[in-house]
């Protein structure tokens, strides 16, 4: 039920919009040749929206959201935040829950804002006190309160607080801003097709769309994806928030099926095994008279008996549960009690339990000779129903544990190696400031810089255009000319301070790093300077080894591709892991630019309190009105892994389900084989036999059945987790010593479960054994 409840709320995304089916979102592939994966992003430029509606027909309407970052303040209150800037019909297309204003005009003005409840609560007390208030972004300019958002629920690939007008988009970076495709903006493109039109024609003319609108259509390619297919089909870099993953939801339902398989394979196996105790009934009733639909009714009765309790327990169970199965997994699922899709699937799977844990042994027992039955016969070995069926289905669930073991130690092997692999830096105790782009701090940049390393508690202070962890970087045009390079290509780029290396700790492996002496090395895109680039970067530009790149020279083109500057490369640097190790090492420039800055980080020694403290007592002095956003590398880069560590506590969680259901059925088959054998025990410890091997005649049956169960477990495993292992840039090699772990394991376990049976039987008294019925 929690994973089907899970799997409901995954799959239920984006679904609640008004015409959600109708609504798609455009995104962008940057090709960069054969020698080097695409970069796919979930971004357009501003004009795509307006030239998909002109050319289409049957696009109805676009709209966009344009993300910023602003200090945003209402009386002393400030803050930092994340924004976005929509079209005026944004809430035409995305019908969200007001709670105060009127979204019909909420922004149809330039100094309009929209806020959610959360927001609202934040800086007014209530979403009605915020209404028609003036505050100020970015101290300089003043936005009124228009309208009020109950937050946005957790189903929705939407991710925003805050909401201001296109209009003062384009008075911050001027009117030509929504006509730029070098970059300078970038946004979240949808378009709304007319009712009943199909997205056909719009996929079968996005060549020639291509061909003809971009500006770069040998590098560049648009896609359109369906809303309601972004969080689990979506894996693009900015997204607004991470989203989901379909393999997932294919391998919780599929474990979570294999599981209610087993129980049922339980229940089989036992009813099965206890009916040759029932063997008496079933012949008399049938010497007395009683048809085989009665005798079906009758099993079919006590299996749905059976089921029902164990439904109305595991209501009560998920209803006790689910608040730490959601703090478990870092969810917010909740059991809706007049949720009929959700109920209709728990007696849909209720019925199917019923009629395969209960229908085969009813039908089954119900169909036995009358004469076979009387004289408590065990079933023909030659019927799939008595001995045969009963070993089937341990091997059945055995495997099925042996993988989901298998599976919990190479995800845990691989998580543990990704979160300890030499990222190429020091990430400990290295704070980042972010918003540094902001005029106002690059201004305040070397005085503060100056203040903060004067502390004893700070080792060095440096900036930024990126810094860890990082989907994506910037990325310039580049040339080399002695390549013979005709055409431009792209490389990422990091503008930094002087120091950048050093606070880092980044090795430059040749030639030399940036230095304030060196006049040379402070870069601008009209006279250009010595530029440094990592080990990646001279693999993939083809020279031959290090020293051969050290003073070759290369054609960097600005931003807005306007300009053409000439550098040299005077040093080589370490690859450095920005990102998870899901993704390669990607080629990279590094300049000296602090015009470019982003962000600032600070290597911190000693205390870490003490000097946060200093930190932001000088970001106060200096920047009273803007706001401080921090957060320390490690922090971050540990949070890439968070899906991989929740698929480690489900991997195990379902381990140990599994495990101990295939143990509970053995144990329960065990003691039914150790009770039909009790006269044999009896006889051979008569004639001197040890408790050793009357363990080794109860147990060679089921250790051989253990024994296949991880010959077709093993392969498998090795399989689907080699396939699981290939979404990682940099992984571990199967760990082969974890299938012989896991086999040793499961025979421990498994001979232990059955010498308990042995024990107990083995004890009792040769006479009471021997003694008649």
């Amino acid at each position: 039920m929690l994973i089907w409840l899970f799997i409901q709320n995954e799959t239920g995304y984006d679904r609640h919009y008004q015409d959600a089916e109708q609504i798609y979102r455009v995104t962008t592939r940057v090709e960069r040749g054969a020698d080097q994966e695409p970069i796919v992003v979930a971004l357009t430029s501003p004009p795509v929206g307006t030239l998909l509606k002109a050319d289409f027909d049957v696009v109805d309407s676009y709209t966009r959201l344009m993300m910023g970052s602003f200090d945003l303040s209402y009386q002393r209150k400030n803050f930092k935040e994340k924004l976005y800037f929509a079209d005026a019909n944004f809430f035409d297309i995305f019908d969200l829950k007001v709670l105060a204003g009127n979204l019909s005009q909420a922004l149809s003005t330039p100094e309009a804002i929209v806020l959610t409840k959360d927001r609202a609560i934040k800086y007014f007390g209530s979403p009605e006190a915020a209404i028609n208030k003036t505050m100020l972004l970015d101290n300089q300019r003043n936005v009124v309160v228009t309208a009020v958002l109950d937050d946005l629920p957790e189903n929705t690939h939407l991710s925003f607080n805050v909401l201001l007008s296109m209009e003062m988009l384009q008075e911050f970076f001027g009117d030509d801003i929504l006509e730029d495709w070098n970059g300078r903006a970038a946004g979240y493109t949808y378009i709304k097709l007319t009712n009943g039109k199909s997205i056909s024609p719009v996929l079968a003319g996005m060549p020639e769309f291509i061909k003809n609108r971009l500006p770069n259509p040998e590098m560049q390619r648009l896609e359109v994806q369906g809303i309601t297919d972004i969080h689990l089909h979506s894996a693009r870099k900015f997204e607004m928030k991470e989203g989901g993953d379909v393999s997932v939801i294919f391998t919780m339902a599929l474990v979570a099926f294999t599981i209610l398989l087993m129980a049922c394979f339980n229940y089989i196996n036992l009813s099965t095994a206890l009916a040759t105790m029932r063997s008496k009934e079933v012949g008399v009733r049938k010497v007395l008279g009683a048809e085989k639909g009665q005798l079906i009714a009758q099993f079919m009765t006590e299996s749905a008996v059976t089921a029902i309790i164990s439904a109305v327990l595991a209501v009560a169970a998920l209803a006790v549960l689910l608040p730490y199965f959601n703090n478990f997994l870092s969810l917010s699922l909740q059991l809706g009690w007049q949720d009929l899709e959700f109920w209709g699937g728990f007696v849909a799977v209720l019925a199917v339990v019923i009629l395969l844990g209960g229908g085969y042994s009813a039908f089954y027992q119900s169909s036995l000779n009358p004469i076979v039955a009387i004289h408590n016969s065990d079933f023909l070995p030659s019927k799939l129903g008595g001995t045969q069926l009963r070993k089937l289905l341990v091997v059945a669930q055995f495997t099925v544990s042996v993988v989901l073991m298998i599976a919990t130690m190479v995800v845990y092997l691989q998580v543990n190696f990704a979160k300890n692999i030499d990222l190429g830096y020091d990430d400990k105790d290295l704070l980042v400031l972010y918003g540094a782009a902001n005029p106002q701090v690059q201004e305040a940049y070397e005085l503060m810089k100056t203040q903060w390393q004067s502390h004893p508690g700070i080792d060095e202070v440096t900036a930024s255009s990126a810094t860890p962890p990082v989907s994506l970087m910037g990325r310039v045009q580049y040339r080399i000319p002695s390549a013979n390079q005709s055409e431009f290509d792209y490389i990422a780029y990091n503008a930094i301070d002087y120091n950048f290396f050093s606070t880092y700790d980044i090795g430059i492996i040749a030639g030399r790093g940036f230095s304030e002496a060196q006049k040379g090395d402070a870069f601008s895109f009209e006279s250009g300077a010595g530029v440094v680039i990592n080990e990646r970067a001279v693999e993939v530009l083809g020279w031959a080894n290090l020293q051969q790149a050290l003073g070759q020279q290369m054609l960097v083109k600005s931003l807005d591709g306007e300009r053409e500057v000439m550098t040299t490369i005077v040093g080589i640097s370490e690859n450095v892991h920005m990102s998870s190790v899901h993704d390669p090492i990607h080629p990279q420039l590094y300049f000296v630019m602090l015009p470019y800055m982003q962000d600032i980080s600070i290597r911190i020694r000693g205390d870490r309190q003490e000097a946060m403290n200093h930190i932001r007592q000088v970001w106060q002095q200096r920047l009273p009105n803007v706001a401080l956003v921090s957060g320390f590398v490690d922090v971050g880069i540990e949070s890439l892994y968070r899906d991989e560590e929740h698929r480690l506590k489900l991997f195990t969680g379902f381990s140990v389900l599994a495990v101990s259901i295939a143990l509970l059925g053995l144990f329960g088959l065990s003691m039914f084989t150790a009770q039909r054998k009790v006269k044999e025990i009896g006889v051979r410890k008569v004639l001197g036999a040890e408790l050793s091997d009357i363990v080794a005649l109860l147990s060679k049956d089921f250790t051989k059945l253990v024994v296949i169960a991880n010959i077709l477990g093993i392969p498998l495993a090795y399989y689907l987790m080699s396939n699981w292992l290939e979404q990682f840039s940099y992984r571990i090699d199967m760990p082969v010593l974890s299938f012989a772990v896991v086999f040793v394991l499961t025979l421990l376990l498994s001979v232990a479960t059955i010498a308990s049976q042995a024990v107990r039987v083995a004890s009792l008294p040769p006479a009471n054994s021997l003694r008649d019925e």
